[in-house]
């Protein structure tokens, strides 16, 4: 009687674990679909916060929640800027910037209008990256790696601009800086349920 007691323990300990494992990988893959739901949203450039919030019921993870709280408001209320978007945004922020180089930090209106007529004597039509810590330098290294496809490398360039230059930035790096923010947090809830699927295959 007692071996058959330890017997049936043992069945049911197997079909115990059988049930939690069952469990975990179903939640994995909710987590998953969850994770595909805010890609989709994000590729939509709708708000996100109801995805944010269905993602973050979906998992008891500290790694994904985290993830998920670095997600800034703006992203949340508004949706996320593409690539594209900043790319075709970058051109224009470029003919901004570029008057700006010859500006002083005390410079007026007449400032900006004697530096607008001197820039247009600049010529634009960089072949690459340049070096040097001047505007339409930094800009040139940052439209390299944007048109290498590497955002985050590009806004880094840009968050080098100094002055007038880098006030003219601070719309264009603050919707780079929620993309690359957005996006890293969904790469990690992708990787987190990935990898409790597999181990528990």
């Amino acid at each position: 009687m007692e071996e058959m007691f330890v017997r049936v323990k043992a069945v049911e300990g197997v079909l115990s674990e059988h049930v939690q494992s069952n469990t975990s990988y179903r939640d994995s893959h909710v987590v998953l679909m969850a994770t595909e739901m805010l890609q989709q949203a994000v590729a939509s450039k709708a708000p996100i916060q109801q995805q944010v919030e269905t993602l973050r019921a979906s998992t008891d993870d500290p790694l994904v929640r985290s993830a998920m709280d670095t997600i800034p408001a703006s992203a949340l209320e508004h949706g996320v800027v593409s690539q594209q978007e900043l790319t075709r945004r970058f051109a224009t922020l470029k003919e901004e910037v570029i008057p700006l180089t010859l500006m002083s930090e005390d410079s007026g209106p007449f400032g900006y209008f004697v530096s607008s007529f001197f820039s247009s004597l600049i010529i634009r039509d960089y072949r690459g990256p340049l070096p040097g810590s001047r505007a339409d330098y930094v800009l040139s290294r940052a439209e390299h790696h944007l048109y290498q496809g590497d955002l985050e490398e590009a806004a880094s360039t840009v968050n080098e601009l100094r002055g007038h230059p880098r006030k003219a930035a601070e719309n264009w790096l603050k919707d780079a800086r929620a993309t690359l923010e957005t996006e890293r947090a969904i790469e990690v809830a992708k990787a987190q349920a990935t990898l409790h699927q597999l181990r528990l295959n």
